[in-house]
């Protein structure tokens, strides 16, 4: 009896242990998950308190690859700015997005240097990742379809200690992406290949996004490789893939005269559209911003 009781006993023992364990990992999920929902709970009180727009996503079939968007905007920046003094919810620009067969699904978007293109690229890339976290979503209204993996390609500066310059870094990268990216995937790029010439970076990125066209692809392409966008509707007819390429371009206000008879600096939008893409990026003009010139340079000398 008394070594039927010790069994007994140890056996309890054990199962109580087990029980035990479970209800403390549980408990420790359980705590993670709350804090990820406290802080889900407190960016949507910090959001209202801006007056910045949030809403709950809807989720359409993966087939359909589509990301429709009104007044979407970048949170990280919209939280950067709004820790200035002086903020207020105006200076927030806010985008509307059409991504489906009809529209396109791979935007090459091109334009001003400093003219929102790649915070268009992460706003978009941010409530995708929201969406599919079971969060509100940066916008006053969306209709998004899941994606099985967001990738990003952005372009890096080289590497200490390796032999490989900064366009075999990105080519590395890129392999690996490669291998891995379906149908359903999201490829966010921000100026990739921009380490080489603007015609080698052309042929490059052309026969990367065929190829993108033709696995189904969803691609945010933001680049400065004019050559690259006018050649959109070429590379649609001779791929013939799923996913249709289009041109997109991040909007100024064209530029008036001075009483000197100067042309003033150009005023950016930060409204990413459908359009003919630019053939120059406004670089002089940041230059101009901060005297480099050629007037200004001779006057800076002289003193």
């Amino acid at each position: 009896m008394i070594e039927l009781a010790e069994k007994t006993l140890l056996h309890l023992g054990g199962v109580v242990s087990s029980i035990t364990s479970a209800l403390m990992r549980f408990f420790t999920n359980l705590e993670t998950e709350m804090l990820f929902y406290q802080g889900a709970v407190e960016l949507i009180q910090t959001l209202e308190k801006l007056g910045l727009p949030m809403c709950r996503p809807q989720f359409v079939s993966c087939e359909s690859k589509q990301f429709a968007a009104s007044g979407i905007y970048d949170l990280s920046f919209a939280l950067h700015l709004a820790a200035r003094a002086g903020y207020s919810s105006d200076v927030i620009v806010k985008n509307d997005v059409q991504m489906n067969s009809k529209q396109g699904q791979i935007f090459i978007v091109t334009g001003p240097n400093q003219g929102g293109k790649t915070t268009y690229l992460r706003a978009i890339g941010i409530t995708q990742l929201l969406a599919q976290a079971g969060m509100l979503v940066p916008a006053e209204s969306a209709v998004i379809s899941p994606v099985d993996w967001i990738y990003t390609h952005f372009s890096s500066a080289e590497k200490a200690g390796t032999d490989r310059g900064r366009l075999e870094e990105e080519m590395v990268l890129l392999e690996q992406i490669m291998k891995e990216i379906s149908g359903d995937s999201f490829l966010l790029m921000n100026e990739s290949f921009s380490s080489t010439s603007s015609h080698e970076g052309t042929i490059i990125a052309e026969e990367i996004l065929k190829a993108l066209s033709l696995i189904g692809t969803r691609v945010i392409f933001v680049t400065h490789l004019y050559e690259l966008a006018k050649k959109i509707d070429v590379i649609n007819a001779s791929t013939n893939g799923i996913t249709k390429l289009v041109s997109l371009v991040a909007g100024i206000k064209q530029p008036a005269n001075n009483e000197d008879g100067k042309t003033q600096g150009i005023e950016r939008t930060y409204l990413v559209t459908p359009g003919e893409p630019l053939p120059t990026g406004f670089a002089s003009d940041i230059a101009y911003q901060y005297g480099i010139s050629y007037e200004e340079l001779i006057r800076s000398s002289s003193c």
